[in-house]
């Protein structure tokens, strides 16, 4: 947030991008975490993963401002502004 407010950038970027714990195979042997929110889908390579999808929030030059971790099966934002980050 400390980045966010000292920059003086009015136009960023958000993108989010997944991070898996496993594959969807060994899904029923994941030990850290047991809640079916972390079980997401990959469009772009169209199979299912475990883990966590990261949502980032850049500059138009690409510098990072913001992140939060959410569960995977958490959806990208279609609308920007109802974003809380």
């Amino acid at each position: 947030m400390i980045l966010k407010e000292s920059s003086d950038c009015t136009e960023y970027l958000l993108d989010s991008f997944p991070v898996p714990m496993c594959d969807n195979i060994r899904i029923f042997d994941v030990k850290l975490i047991k809640s079916e929110e972390y079980r997401g889908y990959i469009a772009s390579k169209k199979r299912y993963f475990y883990g966590v999808r990261v949502q980032l929030l850049t500059t138009k030059s690409g510098i990072p401002v913001e992140f939060v971790f959410m569960p995977g099966s958490a959806a990208q934002y279609d609308n920007p502004e109802s974003a809380e980050l």
